[in-house]
């Protein structure tokens, strides 16, 4: 790994950290996640390592989970693809 993969994931690590932090990962009324407590969790980090790793190469997939997670948690869901969206902006480069 170069020093630049290595920092973008450092940045994409922290952001995810924080914004766990500051939004929670899942709606306490979620159906889905009554039924399998860390599908959301799961789906958010594979969301966050399929980024970190492929970047924009990894959209229809990260199209595929987010579609998943809003189909589980529409709060989640919606959360998630706003932040994806700032991420995959090309204002961040």
């Amino acid at each position: 790994m170069n020093r630049v993969s290595i920092r973008r994931f450092m940045a994409i690590a922290l952001v995810l950290a924080l914004t766990f932090s500051l939004t929670g990962c899942k709606s306490s009324d979620s159906p889905k996640a009554f039924e399998d407590p860390t599908f959301i969790d799961k789906t958010v980090e594979e969301i966050a390592v399929d980024y970190g790793t492929y970047g924009a190469a990894a959209k229809d997939r990260i199209g595929k989970l987010l579609n998943e997670l809003s189909a589980a948690d529409p709060s989640a869901g919606t959360r998630w693809t706003e932040i994806m969206d700032l991420w995959m902006s090309p204002a961040l480069g």
